[in-house]
């Protein structure tokens, strides 16, 4: 089982704008190792350390089509929208990312 998850080295809990939010952090699980729950526990994981930090809200998005979409509405994360062509590949292709956020504590 492997199971990566990337943060920037100024990751900080910190009050954002008028909510208590989780700084940015990108996550996710190996192909060969997703549907075995790694996905549900590091999304837990996140969920606890953040209300240690007294963070209520998570923020976060994905790219639209892809299978972190259901599994993220699974977890009780709310969608907020879509973002047109919010990023780009390396052949230039644009890709829609859907927002979402979730309430937690």
């Amino acid at each position: 089982m492997t199971a990566e998850c990337w943060a920037p080295d100024s990751l900080r809990w910190h009050s954002a704008r008028t909510h208590s939010t989780v700084p940015s952090c990108r996550s996710f699980v190996a192909r060969a190792a997703r549907g075995m729950g790694i996905g549900q526990l590091l999304m837990q994981a996140l969920e606890d350390v953040a209300l240690e930090h007294g963070r209520t809200l998570i923020q976060l998005n994905t790219r639209v089509g892809l299978d972190a979409v259901g599994f993220y509405r699974r977890l009780g994360y709310r969608e907020v929208g879509v973002i047109p062509g919010w990023t780009k590949d390396a052949e230039g292709r644009r890709y829609d990312h859907i927002e979402f956020y979730k309430e937690i504590g």
